[in-house]
């Protein structure tokens, strides 16, 4: 009858915000970009880059801090808010938690492809991709010189944001339509301290390079889009959409 399908509608859409929220909003832009913050603002300094990106975390990093008294609260351990009538415990948001990120890199990255002229998402994703491409581009052909000279600092934070990245596990990447988004098996995922392949790529391996390591200057160019286009547009359209 009507209740007992209105009771099933709840129960399906709580667990399913649960999920979604996890995944995508928490893990995927605040804990997502949290990963890039600390090794960003512990080691640039001097590099202009820091400028790039900083103004870009506040609302990131004001919100998870507030959050760790409001949603995560140690009591005995941690407790974590869920909606009522979700089956979501502590111990299946953090593996909803740990296996969104798994699928989260900087390298290889880019927006999906649109399935659809209604695709707005994926529409929109892209032109935002578009802009910020062009402004990182404006942004280092202004400050090259200085991005280059001071790249000892690039490589400390490469070599942090590395080694406190999870775990990789390979995806299965025929299972998808599009791959843009996923962590690919073909990006560099070296040994962890614990033994295993982590998630994230290195930005870099080298303390010194000049304006012909074309890789690397690349390399922390995506990077730099990809922590923005999170901290933005990602964050913003899991708020509003």
């Amino acid at each position: 009858g009507k209740e007992l399908w209105d009771r099933v509608k709840r129960i399906v859409r709580s667990n399913y915000f649960v999920f979604g929220e996890a995944q995508t909003h928490l893990g995927g832009t605040h804990l997502n970009v949290e990963q890039y913050i600390v090794p960003v603002v512990r080691n640039l300094r001097a590099n202009p880059v820091v400028s790039l990106l900083t103004p870009h975390f506040y609302g990131t990093v004001d919100i998870n801090h507030a959050a760790d008294g409001l949603l995560v609260k140690e009591n005995g351990g941690a407790v974590i808010s869920v909606p009522e009538g979700s089956a979501a415990v502590v111990a299946t948001i953090g593996s909803i938690l740990r296996a969104g990120m798994r699928q989260m890199n900087w390298h290889g990255f880019s927006p999906r492809t649109p399935q659809a002229t209604n695709d707005r998402y994926a529409h929109a994703a892209n032109v935002y991709w578009g802009v910020l491409t062009r402004y990182v581009d404006y942004y280092f052909a202004e400050h090259m010189d200085a991005i280059v000279a001071n790249w000892a600092e690039v490589k400390l934070m490469s070599d942090e944001l590395v080694a406190h990245s999870i775990r990789y596990v390979q995806q299965e990447e025929d299972d998808y339509i599009d791959t843009n988004e996923l962590n690919k098996a073909s990006s560099e995922h070296p040994e962890g301290p614990y033994g295993a392949p982590v998630s994230l790529s290195p930005v870099t391996t080298k303390s010194v390079i000049t304006k012909d390591d074309k890789t690397d200057i690349e390399n922390l160019k995506q990077m730099c889009r990809y922590v923005i286009y999170f901290a933005t547009w990602q964050h913003s359209w899991v708020n509003d959409s």
